[in-house]
């Protein structure tokens, strides 16, 4: 009897151990559950929803979040909100680091939401507010870290192809359930080693800054080697500042002497400044900068990894505009490097990936209508034997069948240069301005890499020149390289069939990833930063769009911005 009374207790408390976390999970408050489903269903209709006084900013991925569990809500329970909810505010602030300011979220608004919750807990409408207003920000922080704050593409500069898919959904949802918001927040964080080792160096220049920065450089006339001047000795401490002064180099003496002039050599390097050794106005203005415009700079570069795919590939050409240079890379090691010439500052190349899907050996050029419009009407307009001396052909338009014209016979200024009803194409050749070889991945930019007749430009310092795509300087090695893996196609062979002026296409029988990028500080292997300058000028632009984002959530929250978004 004893031995059966028990088994009866153990069976008991085993029931009781299983059924009491179960218990405690759905402890739901369906009033609010309830409540949730009709404050979303207003987006079906296409309707604003809004929680906290302000619209969601995710609004179609929130209400998808809660219907994929059935309303029930995300931070409470029929008892008060979870600790979930303070864990997502701890987490939220890590952000930071990126490069986020502590305002664009509305952590002061959570806060008293919350609070709100705890002092009345039966109260179904705070409830609910407190639950849209914790989903919304998760996914709005969760999107930031994964796509960036601003959308490229109304910046004219690129595109992002962030989507609530099932996986950014299954990150969310995991998040929650599990409690782990921090780890769920770092799954969205891009995961290149340039993307930490920035948040690295913003940390350390806002160190930095929070001491009152570092010294600055007098103006004055330029200093070369052997020179001696009482500013020399600012630009010793200066160097010294950021480890850009050599060990056992003396920081008092006031002479220009060899080891400081290679210590200046390795400080223009870092700032795209020529390396001649000579400190001029540019120079010193380098050294002036403060570190909280160095962090600014961080911030905006930081923002443009969050625009890059999560996944670069295993194998992917990166195209480096403001360095003009692209590498074909595999898992971190550079098979090949080569310099390149990218878009003018008024035809910009833009940053976006796609895939490399095929090659084009003496390909044609399909002229597009706007360098029709801008660059050669005015050359044939005057000359019609421009064409025949161009290898240039004229089709009576784009469809299927159109005939060859004979540009001699057209009155050309009878056209709008606007609108000509022709179709341009130059031959193969030495003269196509695409060279020899193009590489192919269509996009909605009509923007590609090739060859280029005009090889004595890469000679030069500069290498803005085109019209948008990306001339490469070594077309043959990189088009060798991506054929490795169809026999036969060798250097060797590649040059043989460039003189046959055939138009060939060569499909690669694995697509790559190509990436345009746009950066504008980035971090050196000896862990130094390196700036590249702004040819195109987007850094004022980013800068000035992403301090208005930061406005509109300050306004939102009745605080002042001053001192905000300010560059030092």
């Amino acid at each position: 009897m004893l031995r059966a009374f028990a088994s009866t207790l153990v069976l008991i408390a085993g029931l009781l151990a299983f059924v009491s976390p179960v218990a405690t999970t759905v402890a739901v408050n369906f009033d609010v559950a309830h409540r949730l489903q009709d404050r979303l269903a207003p987006e079906v209709n296409g309707s604003r929803i809004y929680a906290g006084g302000t619209p969601l900013e995710h609004p179609g991925a929130v209400t998808l979040f809660y219907e994929r569990r059935g309303y029930k809500p995300a931070w409470t329970t029929a008892d008060g909100p979870t600790d979930r909810a303070d864990r997502l505010l701890m987490a939220i602030r890590t952000v930071i680091d990126d490069g986020f300011s502590a305002d664009r979220y509305p952590l002061h608004r959570l806060e008293r939401a919350l609070r709100y919750a705890w002092h009345d807990s039966k109260n179904t409408a705070v409830m609910v507010e407190l639950d849209l207003m914790m989903t919304d920000t998760f996914m709005r922080v969760a999107h930031d870290l994964s796509a960036g704050i601003v959308d490229p593409s109304t910046l004219g500069i690129g595109s992002s192809s962030f989507t609530w898919d099932e996986t950014n959904l299954r990150r969310i949802e995991t998040g929650i359930e599990t409690g782990r918001m921090v780890e769920a927040l770092e799954s969205f964080r891009p995961r290149q080693n340039q993307y930490q080792r920035l948040r690295d160096a913003l940390k350390l220049n806002l160190a930095i800054a929070q001491k009152g920065g570092w010294p600055q450089v007098s103006e004055g006339k330029s200093l070369r080697p052997g020179d001696s001047d009482p500013r020399v000795r600012q630009i010793r401490r200066r160097l010294a500042a950021t480890d850009d002064l050599p060990l056992g180099t003396s920081i008092y003496g006031s002479k220009y002497d060899d080891k400081l002039v290679e210590a200046v050599k390795a400080f223009q390097r870092r700032y795209g400044l020529t390396p001649d050794g000579i400190i001029g106005s540019g120079t010193v203005a380098a050294m002036n900068v403060t570190p909280a415009q160095v962090a600014r700079e961080i911030e905006l570069n930081l923002e443009r990894w969050r625009w890059l795919p999560e996944d670069l590939g295993s194998r992917y050409i990166w195209v480096d505009i403001t360095a003009g240079r692209l590498e074909l890379e595999q898992q971190d090691s550079v098979e090949l490097e080569t310099r390149v010439m990218i878009g003018r500052p008024d035809d910009p190349t833009p940053t976006f990936s796609d895939r490399m899907t095929y090659l084009v050996v003496n390909p044609y050029w399909e002229i597009p209508a706007s360098i029709v419009m801008k660059k050669l009407y005015p050359y044939f307009s005057e000359d019609p034997t421009f064409f025949e001396r161009h290898g240039i052909e004229v089709f009576s338009g784009w469809r299927s069948g159109a005939h060859r014209v004979d540009p001699t016979a057209v009155n050309w200024k009878s056209y709008d240069p606007g609108y000509l009803p022709f179709r341009f194409r130059q031959k193969p050749g030495p003269l196509n301005a695409m060279g020899r070889i193009k590489f192919m991945f269509p996009n909605s930019y009509h923007i590609y890499i090739h060859d280029t007749p005009s090889r004595y430009l890469f000679a030069r310092e500069r290498y803005a020149y085109t019209s948008g795509c990306v001339r490469v300087r070594r077309p043959i090695d990189l088009a060798a390289k991506l054929l490795e893996d169809r026999h036969g196609w060798t250097k060797k062979r590649i040059r043989r069939e460039l003189y046959k002026e055939d138009e060939q296409i060569l499909h690669l029988k694995h697509p790559i990833p190509v990436h345009f990028a746009y950066f504008t500080v980035l971090v050196g292997d000896d862990g130094k930063l390196q700036f590249h300058r702004d040819i195109y000028g987007w850094d004022d632009l980013l800068d000035s769009v992403l301090d208005s984002g930061v406005r509109q959530i300050l306004t939102a929250d009745s605080r002042s911005l001053k001192g905000l978004g300010s560059k030092g």
